[in-house]
């Protein structure tokens, strides 16, 4: 990581990921080098494919949408069916994300649905296709899922946190505002100016539909995505399952995950496992000595947990489609 990027670099890369749209004078004054400095070194990263995406993080759950994710473990699937399967996927308009894994899980797949039944429909129509192709399967119901900025990139515990999930409640939104919400997930540093061009609409009404968007919490964030095998940072998941829960204990668990620099986000979820953990750490065994870190310190509330190694994703989008 240090031929690829060095300190200014990072603290850059720390202060996008918390709001990626913010001014390059305000990151200049955060890192302490010019503003020239710091749109120099963010074309940099980008032309490294270090930084791979600025996008707005949105709460589908105001669209009217629950988050509800499938884990599958296959059975004779060669590389042409892997293929198959996850270029079907990725063409649904419903599918969320797209994780391959080894470990406990060979496919995690994040589906938007309207309600349980929703989802069902949705699973199904996949199962009838490759079923046979299918060893385990589980599902989870997601009801939190908080994101954490990356405070391993400046080893610290101070960061950002946004929460997407809740009660699925739709906001009173328009067709304006979701052309926003694209333009936005697809490019979150879109100058407004283009964006209101776009839609043939005033910049000034531009800015106050996004600002009307962020209060609804609809916009929960502006963040970045990472290449991190350029980094040489592994991308990993545990499912954790718990004892003796209590309010108490579960938000002692959170609060200790919120602050923890390579733990970038927690999901509170309804299935066989009851809290997912995403960590990015510079080996798989740093992982794992992290999982026993909270092991050790939550004994009484934590059981047991399992977990995959992320090789690679795909489909991801932030909104239906």
């Amino acid at each position: 990581m240090e031929e690829l990027i060095d300190l200014k670099d990072k603290s850059i890369i720390y202060e996008l990921d918390k709001d990626c749209r913010q001014s390059n004078k305000k990151i200049s004054k955060e890192v302490k080098i010019s503003k020239e400095g710091v749109n120099y070194r963010v074309k940099n990263l980008i032309n490294k494919r270090i930084i791979t995406r600025f996008f707005a993080e949105v709460n589908v759950a105001k669209l009217g949408y629950g988050t509800y994710k499938v884990y599958l473990q296959y059975q004779n699937v060669t590389e042409d069916i892997e293929k198959k399967i996850i270029d079907y996927l990725g063409k649904q308009t419903r599918t969320a994300w797209i994780a391959i894994c080894s470990g406990r899980w060979d496919l995690i797949v994040a589906f938007w649905a309207q309600d349980i039944f929703d989802f069902n429909k949705i699973l199904s129509n996949f199962l009838n296709k490759f079923s046979s192709h299918i060893s385990t399967k589980q599902t989870t119901t997601t009801l939190q899922y908080y994101v954490y900025s990356r405070k391993w990139m400046l080893n610290n515990r101070e960061g950002k946190m946004s929460c997407i999930g809740g009660s699925v409640k739709k906001e009173k939104i328009d067709n304006t505002d979701l052309e926003i919400l694209r333009f936005l997930t697809r490019d979150a540093k879109c100058p407004i100016v283009k964006i209101a061009d776009k839609l043939k609409l005033s910049p000034s009404l531009i800015i106050y539909r996004i600002r009307e968007l962020i209060r609804k919490k609809v916009i929960t964030a502006f963040r970045i995505d990472l290449n991190l095998e350029k980094l040489k940072i592994e991308f990993c998941k545990s499912f954790i399952y718990l004892q003796n829960k209590t309010k108490e204990k579960e938000a002692q668990l959170i609060e200790f995950c919120a602050n923890h620099p390579n733990i970038t986000a927690l999901t509170q979820c309804v299935g066989p496992w009851d809290v997912e953990l995403e960590l990015e750490v510079e080996s798989f065994e740093r992982f794992h000595s992290i999982m026993r870190e909270i092991s050790n310190r939550f004994p009484n509330l934590i059981k047991s947990y399992e977990s995959v190694l992320i090789s690679k994703q795909s489909g991801i989008t932030y909104i239906p489609r």
